[in-house]
C-alpha cells in the first residue's frame, strides 16, 4: 500500500527539518559565522573537516531525495524569494532597533540626555546601513 498524504507530509516535514538543522550546523563552521559579531560557535573546523562534512551532507541529501522519489513524494521548491526573505529580515531589524530608542530604554532605568543622544546617533548609523542595503536590493531587483 503506498504512502498516504499524511505520511508524505510527515516525511517532508522531517526531511525539511533535518536538511535545515544540518545546513545550519555546517554554516557555523564557515566564514559567515567567523565574521558574526555574536557567533554561536567557534568556527574551528579545518578545510578537510569542512569538506568531509559537506560531502556527507550532500550524500545525505541525495539519499533523502531518492527516498522521497521512490515513495512518490515530491519535494516542493520554495516559492518565497531569498531576496524577499532578506528584505523581511531588514524590516525586523528595523523594528528591533526601534525598540532600542532611548525613550524605550528608559523603561529599564533613567538615561541622561548625553547618553540618549549617543544612542540615537548609533541607531541612526545602523538605520543608514539597513536603508542602503534595502535600497541596493530594490535597485538590483530582477523584473
Amino acid at each position: 500500500m503506498p504512502l498516504n498524504d499524511n505520511h508524505k507530509h510527515c516525511l517532508i516535514a522531517t526531511f525539511t527539518h533535518l536538511d535545515r538543522l544540518l545546513a545550519d550546523a555546517a554554516a557555523k563552521l564557515g566564514p559567515v559565522e567567523a565574521d558574526a559579531l555574536f557567533p554561536n560557535c567557534q568556527p574551528d573546523a579545518s578545510d578537510t573537516q569542512r569538506q568531509v562534512i559537506e560531502g556527507h551532507l550532500a550524500e545525505l541529501r541525495q539519499i533523502m531525495r531518492r527516498f522521497l522519489e521512490d515513495n512518490g513524494v515530491s519535494a516542493e521548491r520554495p516559492t518565497v524569494s531569498g531576496v524577499r526573505a532578506v528584505q523581511v529580515a531588514i524590516d525586523f531589524a528595523r523594528i528591533d532597533l526601534w525598540e532600542l530608542a532611548p525613550q524605550r530604554l528608559a523603561g529599564f532605568g533613567p538615561i541622561d540626555e548625553e547618553t540618549a543622544d549617543k544612542v540615537e546617533r548609533g541607531l541612526a548609523d545602523l538605520h543608514v546601513i539597513l536603508d542602503r542595503l534595502s535600497n541596493s536590493l530594490s535597485r538590483c531587483a530582477t523584473p
